[in-house]
């Protein structure tokens, strides 16, 4: 391991020692608004400086995520400026993703047609750091103008076949265009991982991000048989084709499962066998199931004597994230709640 990864090793565990524990998120659990999150996240945990000119009982949950956003970046660009020449690509992957959920969440937009809702919860403070113009992406009407956006960037040729006319967003594709994107960032993300690293950190690296994909391969199956009883070549269309602890042949059997129940039943026969599964994917609505990924260490029995950097920046930022996802899900239920 050389300094400069010494270093950043060392600041991410700092970072990751201030995060939330399990109680805290029980005590996130029970509270009764965003008012109520935002006074706990101010004053009882290490988020008080990001925090410190919040009015908790004036604050809406599109300011506090974005907040909280800022806060996930700041730590990202905090390990980030100690990597190597060499290795900024490996580390810029971050920053990739991070513009494939802004392309998408763009695209969300143009499908609902609500513009006045997105302007609130944009990441201006992402500007200098993306590939493309951020403003100019805020301002997207049309897929047109999200193709000039891009023109000049990799996700350009991407979301070319998946072009409408203006007037017909409905019929945009988004679950390919979704996938896609996906496909393409994860087959940069091995490219950039064979040209950087090497021996075991390699292989323990390329491990971490094949069982990422697993874990949303199986999220999105699941969903399909629980939500929407979708078409097995629809789902399949939706995978990103890598396999880590699960075979091809044992997704298909996954994928060809009569309902959600029988789908549980099979995956808990594979490497995925853990009882609070159920738990997490019932009890969190569709939008949210992303949840159970920060705990990808307890689930699967992957090496510890390594943690790669990106690792444990990602996780620091699963742990922010998933203040997120509690914010989101308080204000659904209570949106529930309150139309009952």
């Amino acid at each position: 391991m050389s300094m400069a990864e010494g270093v950043i090793v060392a600041k991410a565990r700092s970072m990751h020692g201030e995060a939330l524990s399990e109680e805290m998120y029980q005590e996130l659990l029970h509270k009764k608004s965003v008012a109520e999150i935002a006074g706990y996240l101010k004053h009882e945990t290490s988020y008080a400086a990001a925090l410190k000119d919040v009015r908790e009982n004036n604050i809406h949950r599109g300011q506090l995520e974005s907040i909280l956003r800022q806060e996930i970046f700041k730590k990202t660009m905090k390990l980030y400026r100690y990597a190597d020449a060499a290795m900024k690509p490996y580390y810029r992957l971050h920053m990739q993703q991070i513009e494939i959920d802004l392309i998408l969440s763009r695209i969300r937009v143009l499908i609902s047609q609500e513009y006045e809702a997105a302007i609130a919860e944009f990441p201006i403070f992402l500007k200098p750091y993306t590939s493309f113009d951020l403003l100019r992406l805020g301002n997207v009407h049309s897929f047109d103008e999200l193709l000039d956006v891009l023109k000049h960037t990799m996700y350009y040729a991407i979301l070319l076949p998946y072009r409408v006319k203006k007037g017909e967003e409905n019929d945009i594709d988004y679950t390919k265009i979704e996938t896609q994107l996906q496909v393409q960032h994860y087959t940069h993300t091995f490219q950039v991982i064979d040209k950087t690293l090497k021996g075991k950190s390699r292989k323990a690296v390329k491990q971490y991000f094949a069982t990422q994909i697993e874990l949303s391969n199986i999220e999105k199956i699941y969903r399909y048989k629980k939500y929407f009883n979708a078409r097995e070549d629809v789902i399949r269309e939706s995978l990103v084709p890598v396999h880590e602890h699960l075979s091809a042949a044992f997704v298909e059997e996954l994928i060809a499962q009569p309902n959600a129940r029988a789908f549980i039943k099979l995956l808990q026969s594979s490497t995925y066998r853990l009882r609070r599964i159920m738990y997490i994917l019932n009890i969190i609505p569709i939008p949210f199931c992303m949840h159970w990924r920060r705990r990808i260490f307890t689930i699967l029995s992957m090496p510890r004597w390594y943690i790669p950097a990106i690792c444990i920046l990602q996780s620091v930022s699963w742990k922010i994230s998933s203040i997120l996802l509690k914010v989101c899900v308080i204000t659904y239920l209570s949106r529930i709640c309150s139309a009952c």
